[in-house]
């Protein structure tokens, strides 16, 4: 037959590196097929295959070797298209190389099907993977040599081209075809092999998430990234205590999710843990550690404007309109109390001594009780004068600073004060954002109230600990009895509102009023606290 093949095998370029599954040994082979005639191409009438041979430990062999060869349609199980024996085969460090296609009536009618796969079987089992055959065939004209060098220096570069987009090194080729078509070959058939085999899951980003007070919340972003080739599936997030941020979905090789994670403390401790990414990765970390500290609000100077309205059916001031003001986020806290006095004192009030909490010695954060209606209106005042502002009550046209008497309101004033009763209950609800809830902020007592139904160990708790309300506002139902402005019946009763710690559920009801004794009210079953209020724009 008048026409010349050739075979060329190389070995993968130097930057690349792929793991391969060896029953015992492996062979890597790459082969390219280019034959050439005057007019036409036609089918070689014999192959050369050049191979490299290891044993199970991925270590040369040397020795002789019986083989064979097998032609296929597919690249697993498929159709035989053409076998042949070869025989003992001698092997130098890996290296060996026959020919074949001679055998029967010759391997041209093989090579007409679409698809050529080679199994090399040494020893009797057939290596994998099966090779493919690559035909690339140059029609030429006689003497057309020169054209020849010209196309064939063309497909050099692109092939350098792409061999450079795969992360190979070109430069090492050296501008040899036939090491970059084999290099090329055997770049794509490892990364075919192995791209749905190696998804990497990686995990960064900052999950120290610092104090939050309770009911607050704080993000960050965890970033998951695929350091793989195939794309990879998230089928969940599980996050400690504390922590969410959902997301699933697939992420391509080298690609990366951004995930909001939200820490949102409930109780005032440290949460901490690992966070857990359910997927198919094959290696890699899906763990990152999260923490963040729970910690009270600080309810200093905590006020929230409340827009004014008309209170609805159902409340006995039905109908009646409180102008806008300013009430306390949360109730009045040990601690607070205990500033003030303390600069009460040194200025004149008869304060000292004066407060608590139950149970006893607890946190500033809690709601300070053991207070007395008059005690509260002398607090309102010398926190008004410590910040600067006009006191609101006055005795005999002085700041009420001492004593037991029923003071005046000096209207004009932008200092502290307690609540009317009709404010606090329309603050409660929710002023004009209110969804109609039985308790401040919810028709389920136990979401945002402290109540002798869900309080154990007995006493009150740190404030702002359950949900707030429509505004924001939190405690009004339930954890201290709240005072408020208003006569109860005689000038020696005042109201109190919202329940406490071991009362019922129904007195933290926005719409129940009860009073409170101000004469004896420092020792009374009621241990009521408060929170202050200011008029509008003040």
């Amino acid at each position: 037959m008048p026409s010349k093949s050739f075979l060329y095998a190389a070995d993968v370029l130097p930057t690349f590196k792929f793991p391969m599954k060896m029953i015992p040994a492996a062979i890597l082979g790459v082969f390219v097929l280019f034959f050439a005639t005057q007019l036409h191409a036609e089918v070689p009438m014999q192959l050369q295959y050049d191979g490299y041979l290891l044993d199970s430990k991925s270590q040369p062999v040397t020795g002789n070797r019986t083989m064979s060869v097998r032609l296929y349609d597919a690249p697993t199980a498929g159709n035989v298209l053409y076998s042949e024996t070869i025989g003992v085969v001698r092997v130098l460090q890996g290296d060996f190389g026959f020919k074949y296609g001679n055998a029967g009536s010759g391997i041209a009618s093989a090579l007409t099907a679409k698809l050529h796969y080679l199994g090399v079987v040494v020893d009797g089992v057939e290596q994998r993977p099966r090779v493919q055959l690559v035909s690339v065939p140059f029609a030429l004209r006689s003497g057309d040599g020169q054209e020849m060098l010209q196309d064939m220096a063309v497909v050099t570069q692109a092939l350098g081209r792409t061999i450079n987009a795969f992360g190979g090194n070109y430069s090492a080729v050296g501008g040899n075809l036939t090491a970059a078509v084999a290099g090329l070959e055997k770049t794509a058939q490892s990364l075919d092999a192995i791209k749905n085999e190696f998804r990497v899951i990686s995990l960064s980003g900052n999950l120290a998430l610092g104090s939050v007070a309770l009911n607050g919340n704080s993000t960050q972003t965890l970033t998951i990234t695929n350091k793989g080739f195939g794309k990879l599936n998230v089928s969940g997030i599980t996050y400690p205590s504390g922590f969410t941020g959902a997301w699933r979905g697939q992420i391509a090789p080298s690609a990366s999710q951004n995930v909001v994670v939200k820490f949102s403390p409930t109780q005032l401790k440290t949460y901490n843990g690992a966070i857990s990414i359910a997927s198919d990765a094959t290696s890699g970390n899906n763990t990152l550690t999260v923490s963040g500290t729970g910690v009270a609000p600080n309810p200093n100077a905590a006020m929230v404007t409340v827009q004014g309205g008309a209170l609805p059916s159902g409340s006995k001031f039905a109908g009646q309109t409180v102008a806008t003001f300013q009430i306390g986020k949360y109730e009045t806290t040990w601690g607070e109390w205990k500033s003030v006095r303390d600069w009460a004192v040194n200025n004149g009030y008869d304060l000292s001594g004066v407060g608590g909490t139950y149970p006893d010695g607890a946190g500033d954060n809690f709601p300070v009780c053991y207070v007395s209606w008059y005690d509260v209106v002398k607090w309102c005042n010398a926190k008004s004068e410590k910040e600067g502002k006009t006191p609101v009550y006055t005795v005999n046209g002085f700041t009420y600073k001492k004593g037991k008497a029923a003071p005046a309101i000096k209207t004009a004033a932008n200092g502290y004060r307690l609540p009317t009763e009709a404010e606090w209950e329309w603050a409660a609800r929710g002023g004009v954002n209110t969804h109609g809830y039985t308790y401040s902020g919810s028709n389920d007592v136990k979401a945002v109230a402290w109540t002798g139904e869900n309080n154990t160990p007995n006493g009150s708790k740190a404030v702002g600990t359950k949900a707030g309300n429509e505004l924001g506002i939190y405690d009004m139902s339930g954890n201290v009895w709240e005072w408020c402005w208003d006569v109860w019946a005689s000038s020696t009763s005042r109201v109190i509102r919202g329940s406490n710690w071991s009362g019922l559920a129904y007195h933290g009801s926005v719409s129940v009023s009860v009073y409170g004794s101000v004469s004896d009210d420092r020792l009374s079953y009621y241990l009521p606290g408060f929170r202050s209020a200011c008029s509008s724009g003040n």
